[in-house]
């Protein structure tokens, strides 16, 4: 046998990450540049080797990737993913936290229809102390983030 790859925890992991629709979330999200690889796939790469193996970026370049069957599921050479991308991969999607989690919280609720609350962050309108109920929707308003609440249909105590 030659170039045997491991499939299936990748497999499994990337049919998880499409059915987030982080896909095509993080497509609209992280603007195109000058890259030979869109940020999509670096985000799927180091995401899915956290999901599988909880590699460090620098291990996912030398050796992780090139042993699993993402180069020919996500069609990215591996000579492409380097540690070097993966570490500016990582500081993008730091940039974008805040609306990631508010993505992956509206699947949360669409999938198992529960509602949460976070305690409210910096900039989110009113005191530290208060709950953020709108999921992050507000924008920094406390006003806005009293609309939310209602719109989305969590009511505060």
């Amino acid at each position: 046998m030659e170039r045997t790859r491991e499939f299936g925890e990748v497999y499994l992991g990337l049919a998880l990450w499409r059915r987030l629709g982080l896909h095509e979330f993080l497509r609209e999200l992280l603007q195109e540049g000058r890259e030979s690889v869109p940020w999509e796939p670096v985000a799927c790469v180091l995401k899915l080797a956290r999901f599988c193996a909880q590699r460090s970026e620098l291990g996912i370049a030398e050796s992780w990737y090139e042993r699993t069957a993402l180069e020919d599921l996500l069609a990215v050479d591996a000579a492409q993913m380097n540690d070097d991308r993966h570490y500016r991969g990582l500081d993008l999607l730091g940039e974008h936290k805040e609306q990631l989690c508010a993505h992956l919280m509206e699947r949360y609720r669409d999938w198992f229809g529960v509602r949460f609350e976070f305690p409210r962050q910096r900039g989110c309108g009113g005191d530290g102390d208060e709950v953020r109920r709108c999921g992050g929707f507000c924008g920094g308003s406390a006003a806005r983030c009293r609309g939310e609440q209602w719109r989305r249909g969590v009511r505060p105590m």
